[in-house]
């Protein structure tokens, strides 16, 4: 009877170490899938850890320590199955994305305008057009906040000053671009 007694403790005692290393290497699997290295969740490695919990949740044990380390194991269980339900509920829901969802690509950003000039201050009239188009762009795109004409005719003129004294070049081009929401003028030596 002893004997029975001894090999069924050491059979709990195997299974216990069995479930605590499963139950670190589905938290490792989790935390692969969660920072986009696997495609899909453990499913296989969570429904066996499962089996465990569940075949000894309802087996008497009688030794208090093999209890206390399976109640141990089984309350990091199910602190891990409420993370990694949160976890999955925030991905599906949108509020944190899945990292392959962060991970697309950037949209490029998408050309409005193009204008070229020589000196913007001595004739503003040629950026009319340019300006009348960043104006709709930012309405568009929810910049309320407007630009007057004066300081956007400073402002390139500013910038074209600043590039032909680093290029030397003699014409500027502004390229009115949309980027992420965003409504920026660039200009760069005109070729």
């Amino acid at each position: 009877m002893q004997n029975t007694v001894d090999n069924q403790d050491a059979t709990i005692e195997e299974d216990l170490s069995e479930l605590d290393l499963k139950l670190r290497q589905l938290r490792i699997q989790y935390q692969q899938f969660f920072n986009g290295g696997m495609k899909l969740p453990p499913w296989m490695l969570r429904a066996e850890v499962d089996r465990f919990v569940r075949r000894y949740a309802n087996t008497t044990m009688k030794s208090f320590a093999h209890r206390y380390r399976f109640n141990n194991i089984q309350s990091k269980y199910q602190s891990y199955c409420e993370l990694w339900g949160r976890q999955m509920r925030n991905q599906e829901e949108g509020a944190r994305p899945s990292v392959a969802a962060r991970s697309k690509p950037k949209v490029a950003e998408q050309l409005v305008a193009r204008a070229r000039v020589s000196d913007p201050s001595a004739d503003p009239e040629a950026l009319k057009e340019i300006y009348t188009r960043f104006v709709e762009a930012r309405s568009q795109h929810g910049q309320k906040k407007g630009v007057s004409f004066d300081k956007f005719v400073k402002g390139v003129a500013g910038q074209a000053a600043q590039l032909r004294k680093s290029s030397g070049c003699g014409e500027i081009e502004l390229r009115l671009v949309v980027k992420d929401d965003q409504v920026q003028l660039k200009a760069r030596p005109g070729s």
